[in-house]
């Protein structure tokens, strides 16, 4: 809003100046002129006012129109003059500051958004000095020139270098990613020391221009930058509740992105996120469907209010949710990404009359909407397209600050009582705040990531590949593999080796090992989650199919067991078939699969794939109850993370009864032949020197 004031005065100044102009060439000059010299025709005496402006006067006595007509224009040629010669002298002024700055920021750029960059706030309140080369429209200059920033025109290759010289960062913005391009290829040719941020709006020349470049350019996607920091600020999932599945309402690249970002970063528990694409044209959204198949849903749907509300109604309506009492169930999440801010706003505002829905809008500036969504601020998260990408905190914030707040928000859905690596409540000296006391329920998320963060995420990333996996910035084409049992030790052990540099020695080497586990087994998904794409040298031996092929037979084995118990738990589940059953249920079965490799890592096992799968080898008595203390623990915080933080079986193991302790272990039993039937074999795998956990 500032800037548009001070844009909107400076632009008025110039029509005020040009007000003048006509009024002294065409009204004064012309008519002083007719009345000087009755045989003038018109356009004579047109010219002859033209002419006042290069100090061509009549020699005798004028009339009192043009003696006022003269001197108005002497004025404003010398006005201009003046103006001239201040704007040379500023520019050269700012030209010497500049080359004698250190530690200043360059942006280098033509256009709007080379002015909002470095015009933002950010610079501002830390006093970073900000010089701006390029192109900007007058209004722009003087908008930043009130903030204290230098703006010097298109400079010579020598010039350019000194200006460079010492810069704390050089950002790179063009109006369109070819001149972009040809700007970075320039400050790489004049100043090849330089590390700057390049600013492009397509994923795949950033991408490309990463890979394949030569020199040390940093590359942000604006695009991808937006689409995640809307995925931070408002996730399509929540940790306390079972929702529908999220819609993307879009018309280009950001919905698209958020739609891709979703897919592949939101696989967590079992589930398998469905999203529904609505637009007037789809094209946006074609790729995504040859991709990921049914996953991505697009229909073509009038973007007014109603229709998009009808639609987003039907979807929803589609959604089977958790039976009464298993689950907390939450309202749907609408992402709006529309080019016309105002169109975008009219929607959500349509949508929200439902109570329970969530919006996530992108508009041009939050400020304009505000007042509209007073009274429902708590569904709804209006996200600055302007204001995220003029920035430097958003554009900068790369793969290992994204973690970071996944880390967090892992660690807030994490149950207080189950080994984990983070927790909010650590006990600290008050002097040296040194960790002081480590208990499975007092656990370290400051240290956790700290040492995931380091260095640009290095350690994080050096976890992932002592496990043959490998995390690369790009666009990700598959959602995060699934790591194995030895991929899962491997990537525990080398956990355990960063946390021994600053584990109290009091800590219990077991708790430290299921920590490790535990948080090797969700990195992957994280890191995803944060930008990465993750990619592992050996093919999973579990794909989708087998996972839901293999979820079945885990409901069918429980249906067999609860019986043969006489249904210990009282659940209406024994009876009810797969496919009867609800998306919250299915996952809750693909989550026991998927932690069959944590499972057998914990134990020392390993697997591979076999056409005819020996028995898996026999496991101690307390191997088993081990297994089975684990895998209620994983029950409940998957029940937890769904919003069932009051569940009756939500309880420590030691207190259930022997019939509800037989359905954990037949989990741990059935594991090696339900494993068997997709061709997998369970086999003795290398024990490290810290034993099992």
């Amino acid at each position: 809003m500032a800037m548009e004031s001070h844009k909107d005065w400076s632009s008025g100044r110039w029509y005020l100046l040009g007000i003048v102009v006509v009024a002294v060439v065409l009204v004064l000059g012309t008519w002083g002129w007719l009345e000087a010299d009755p045989t003038l025709q018109g356009l004579d005496a047109l010219y002859r006012a033209f002419q006042l402006f290069t100090l061509d006067m009549p020699e005798q006595n004028p009339p009192l129109t043009l003696e006022v007509a003269r001197w108005l224009a002497l004025i404003v040629a010398f006005y201009a003059v003046a103006e001239v010669l201040r704007t040379v002298f500023t520019q050269q002024k700012q030209l010497f500051d500049a080359k004698r700055r250190r530690n200043h920021v360059v942006v280098v750029g033509n256009g709007p958004e080379a002015a909002s960059l470095a015009g933002n706030d950010t610079y501002r309140k830390a006093g970073t000095k900000v010089v701006v080369v390029g192109d900007l429209d007058p209004s722009d200059q003087a908008w930043l020139a009130g903030r204290g920033v230098s703006v010097l025109p298109d400079l010579s290759d020598p010039h350019l270098t000194r200006v460079l010289h010492g810069a704390e960062d050089v950002v790179i913005v063009g109006g369109d990613d070819n001149e972009t391009a040809n700007l970075v290829c320039r400050v790489a040719s004049t100043a090849p020391t330089t590390q700057p941020l390049a600013l492009f709006d397509s994923p795949a020349l950033a991408r490309q221009w990463t890979r394949n470049s030569s020199d040390a350019t940093r590359t942000v996607c604006r695009v991808t930058q937006l689409a995640l920091e809307t995925l931070r600020l408002c996730p399509p999932f929540p940790s306390d509740a079972a929702v529908p599945d999220p819609v993307v309402v879009g018309d280009g690249p950001l919905a698209a992105e958020l739609t891709r970002r979703i897919i592949l970063g939101w696989q967590h528990d079992g589930w398998r996120p469905r999203v529904l694409c609505l637009s007037e044209r789809t094209s946006w959204a074609g790729e995504l469907v040859q991709k990921f198949g049914d996953a991505v849903q697009v229909e073509q749907t009038p973007l007014l209010p109603a229709c998009v509300e009808a639609r987003v109604n039907e979807f929803r309506d589609t959604w089977v949710p958790p039976e009464k009492g298993k689950g907390a169930v939450g309202g749907i999440r609408v992402y709006l990404a529309l080019t016309e801010s105002s169109k975008a706003v009219t929607i959500a505002r349509e949508l929200l009359e439902d109570p329970t829905t969530h919006i996530g809008l992108v508009v041009d500036q939050n400020t304009h909407w505000e007042d509209l969504f007073k009274d429902v601020s708590d569904r709804v998260r209006l996200i600055s397209r302007d204001a995220l990408l003029a920035d430097p905190k958003v554009l900068e914030r790369n793969e290992a600050d994204l973690l970071r707040s996944e880390l967090r928000r892992d660690a807030e859905s994490w149950p207080p009582d189950s080994p984990s690596l983070f927790s909010t409540d650590i006990v600290r000296d008050e002097n040296s705040g040194e960790i002081v006391d480590v208990t499975p329920d007092t656990l370290r998320l400051d240290l956790g990531v700290h040492l995931l963060t380091r260095d640009n995420a290095k350690a994080a990333r050096e976890v992932l590949e002592a496990g043959g996996m490998k995390a690369e910035t790009g666009i990700p084409l598959a959602p995060a593999p699934l790591a194995g049992p030895s991929q899962l030790r491997s990537m525990q052990l080398k956990l355990r080796n960063l946390l021994a540099e600053a584990m109290p020695g009091n800590a219990d080497i077991h708790d430290v090992q299921q920590w490790a586990l535990d948080l090797a087994s969700r990195l992957p998904e994280m890191m995803q989650r944060s930008g990465w794409t993750v990619t592992s040298d050996t093919p999973p031996l579990l794909d989708s199919e087998s996972i839901e092929r293999l979820a079945e037979r885990v409901h069918e084995s429980y249906q067999q067991q609860a019986l043969a118990e006489g249904n210990p738990t009282g659940s209406q589940l024994v009876e009810t078939p797969w496919e009867k059953l609800s998306e919250f249920n299915k996952s809750s079965n693909r989550a026991v699969v998927l932690d069959y490799p944590v499972k057998l890592a914990s134990v020392g096992l390993d697997w591979r794939r076999s056409t005819t799968p020996a028995p898996a080898p026999a496991l101690t008595d307390e191997q088993i109850l081990t297994l089975s203390v684990a895998e209620h623990r994983r029950w409940s915080h998957f029940q937890r993370r769904n919003g069932r933080e009051g569940h009756y079986f939500n309880k420590p193991w030691n207190e259930l009864t022997k019939g509800q302790q037989s359905l954990d272990k037949n989990v741990v039993n059935t594991m090696g032949s339900l494993l068997a039937s997709e061709g997998i074999e369970i086999i003795q795998g290398v024990a490290d020197e810290g034993g099992t956990a």
